[in-house]
Formats: C-alpha cells, structure tokens, sequence
C-alpha cells in the first residue's frame, strides 16, 4: 500500500483506505479502498502505477483476488 501511495501520489482518486488481516487466518487480508465514484473507481484502476503494482500483489497470493464492487448504503460516525 505504501508503494501504492508513493506511485500515485498526485494521481490517485482513492479518498480512504484500510487493511485488515483476518484473526482467525492471519494470511487472509481485506483491502478496502473508498473511491468519490464508480467512475473514479475505474479512472484509478486504469493508472499504470495501479496496474503494475496490482500484478505484483496478485503474483504474491495463494488464490486470486475477489473484487467486490460495493455501494455504500449507510456511513455514520458511532
């Protein structure tokens, strides 16, 4: 994600990001970044930075990633 930071710093139309790992499989990680839009989603994807690096974290699991594609149905401060 830092390398990802650094390479799009600039460029980049993420807004919010976090990493979780799983408690009961530590290798299972969530990424889950917040994007203004749908199309802001995909001007991102697009970047070179983005895709060079997303190959390279691809090449680094055991299964394939899963992308969801997920609207936002409530967002509050608790």
């Amino acid at each position: 994600m830092d390398e990802w930071l650094a390479a799009t710093d600039g460029e980049r139309t993420a807004v919010h990001g976090m990493l979780a790992k799983d408690r009961d499989n530590p290798t299972h990680l969530v990424n889950i970044v917040e994007f203004p839009s749908y199309a802001e989603a995909m001007r991102n994807s697009e970047l070179p930075e983005t895709q060079r690096i997303s190959g390279r974290m691809q090449q680094l699991c055991s299964t394939a990633p899963r992308f969801m594609n997920l609207e936002v149905m409530r967002d509050e401060k608790l």
